[in-house]
């Protein structure tokens, strides 16, 4: 099973495509029309799946700017002084998101797979001789890494439905590092 959504979403149009909506009865006119709206949707998606941290990036600075603006606008208003103080710490909030959020997740995944190339070409070298002193501490990386990835892919897929026992798998939440 694939685990990146836009991997995920090929797989589901292709399916709707060649396999479902061929199924479908013709004369069953809502179904069909269901499974290409469906398709549709899924296209759409599709093209937004990679623009959509950077537009929801671009909406919170517009808002930050946005924020500093009424800031002086409703600066003598006493009636508003209430609200002004939640916004100003829902700005300086947003502000710290924006300034911890500098790296699009594009560039994370660029990051990530060529990382995870220059290991598998270093732990190929060190693998070419069994006898190499190095190759066994490498491969013992290799496998604890493959372990907590494992785990985290079965984690990740917990909703699919196919871990025998979901209740020994922990909650994806618990195995990711958190950002703050």
């Amino acid at each position: 099973m694939q685990m990146r959504s836009d991997s995920e979403i090929i797989v589901m149009i292709k399916a709707l495509e060649d396999v479902i909506i061929p199924a479908l009865d013709p004369a069953n006119k809502l179904a069909v029309e269901q499974a290409h709206l469906v398709t549709m949707t899924l296209k759409v998606m599709q093209g937004q799946l990679p623009m959509q941290f950077r537009f929801d990036h671009d909406e919170l600075t517009r808002l930050v700017g946005a924020a500093a603006k009424l800031k002086h606008v409703c600066a003598e208003d006493g009636e508003a002084a209430e609200a002004l103080r939640h916004m100003n710490a829902a700005q300086a909030e947003a502000q710290s998101v924006l300034e911890r959020s500098r790296v699009d997740p594009a560039r994370l995944l660029v990051s990530i797979r060529a990382l995870r190339s220059s290991i598998s070409a270093l732990v190929a070298v060190a693998g070419r001789n069994d006898a190499s002193e190095a190759f066994s501490p490498a491969e013992r990386v290799v496998l604890d890494i493959s372990k907590e990835q494992l785990l985290r892919d079965r984690s990740l897929l917990i909703l699919t439905g196919n871990e025998i026992d979901p209740a020994a798998v922990p909650a994806i939440g618990d195995l990711v590092a958190s950002f703050e």
